[in-house]
């Protein structure tokens, strides 16, 4: 369960453990003019969750934006084809909407630079592949942190040398068990530099 409060608008997400999240389903309480607390039906495989000035945001498994709340301005209207959606966010009256689009190219990166290339896909259930380039030799090491910050998985990949590299995550933590839907970032370390992206699982 994805617990949630309503003060005066503002949806604050509680970090509890991953038994809070595996059924994906939110509660919600406090002031509640603009129905901000009422989670509407079906409230399951709910994956992230976010707010505006007075209207919730919900990201389901299936990539779709759940909103409702204050709809004054049209904020919680989630325009057609509501799919493919990895991350959302609320402005005061307004909402925001991230899709990953695969453009069918391959994406390229200037030498010298350490910089992850792609995670694809993204979201996914089964497990994903993180294309990086090294600019140099270097031990490179793999960490997966979740939204409260706890790391929850490391792999040492090893001496890379200078070029494109590719890594798969199963979507586990370190003991091998499956980790519950939601938002996950993904960091590569290495002596000199590290950087991170976001991924979502979606089950």
């Amino acid at each position: 369960m994805m617990k949630t409060g309503c003060l005066f608008g503002v949806l604050v997400l509680v970090a509890a453990g991953t038994g809070f999240a595996e059924d994906g389903s939110i509660v919600a309480w406090g002031a509640n003019g603009y129905g901000q607390c009422d989670v509407p039906s079906p409230n399951e495989d709910f994956v992230a969750v976010t707010t505006g000035e007075n209207h919730n945001l919900g990201l389901k498994q299936d990539g779709s934006i759940v909103a409702w709340g204050n709809n004054t301005h049209g904020q919680c209207d989630v325009p057609e084809q509501n799919e493919g959606f990895v991350a959302v966010a609320g402005g005061g009256v307004h909402t925001l909407g991230l899709k990953f689009i695969d453009t069918g190219m391959e994406n390229t990166s200037p030498t010298g630079v350490f910089q992850i290339l792609s995670i694809a896909p993204n979201p996914f259930s089964m497990s994903s592949s993180i294309v990086f380039h090294s600019p140099g030799v270097s031990q490179v090491g793999l960490e997966v942190y979740d939204t409260a910050g706890r790391l929850v998985r490391t792999q040492d990949l090893g001496s890379s040398p200078a070029g494109q590299h590719s890594v798969s995550w199963d979507g586990r933590d370190a003991s091998g068990a499956e980790l519950s839907p939601g938002i996950y970032f993904i960091r590569l370390v290495s002596a000199e530099e590290e950087v991170s992206a976001k991924v979502v699982i979606m089950r």
